[in-house]
């Protein structure tokens, strides 16, 4: 969950240094792996890194409500994303 209670669909693949992936309004967690375009970078990235990766408030699987889409609580949700 964010500071403001919207919760934020996350996942992690590969191993290496810590990488993460902020979210934008084209990804779907669910959806990116089976996209002939953004599977196979995401494949390249899980070979050398420890991916993480996130749907922003309001898309794909995080909460579609939310109390605020402000550039201050997109930095709150990549914040909580690094902290879990």
């Amino acid at each position: 969950k964010s500071h403001d209670g919207a919760r934020l669909a996350y996942t992690s693949s590969g191993r290496g240094p810590a990488m993460i992936e902020v979210a934008t309004w084209l990804n779907h967690l669910q959806h990116d792996w089976s996209s002939p375009v953004w599977g196979p970078r995401l494949g390249e990235l899980s070979k050398h890194f420890a991916l993480t990766r996130y749907d922003a408030r309001g898309c794909g699987l995080s909460d579609r409500e939310a109390e605020s889409f402000s550039f201050e609580s997109s930095m709150a949700d990549l914040e909580s994303v690094a902290d879990a």
